[in-house]
């Protein structure tokens, strides 16, 4: 009814077993050379998304209340709130991502 403790090694070496698969990522940047100006006013761009996403994410914790209650009583979610909801998370991605340059597509207004 004893168990050892694993022994303290500082052995650098990997044991890999050759059985996982190996990956391969081709990433290439989407823009390079972005001027500071265009940054600029990428910011100035985002004050009515951001507007909005106050709006949609005050109406998307009314919602999780709702929800909340709703999965108390019924035991599931209501399949409108859950695509309300999705659509929220969708639309902060969207805006997230312009956000931190990683995108230069305007995110749309809408939730689909």
């Amino acid at each position: 009814m004893r168990s050892s403790y694993p022994p303290f090694d500082f052995d650098s070496s990997a044991q890999d077993n050759g059985k996982d698969p190996e990956v391969v990522v081709n990433f290439a940047p989407e823009y390079e050379g972005r001027s500071r100006l265009s940054v600029f006013f990428r910011f100035i761009l985002l004050i009515p998304i951001l507007i909005v996403g106050f709006f949609w994410g005050l109406l998307m914790w009314l919602a999780s209340i709702v929800g909340f209650f709703a999965v108390l009583i019924l035991g599931r979610w209501p399949k409108g709130l859950l695509n309300f909801m999705v659509g929220v998370n969708r639309f902060s991605i969207r805006t997230n991502a312009y956000w931190a340059l990683f995108t230069d597509k305007y995110p749309p207004l809408g939730l689909s």
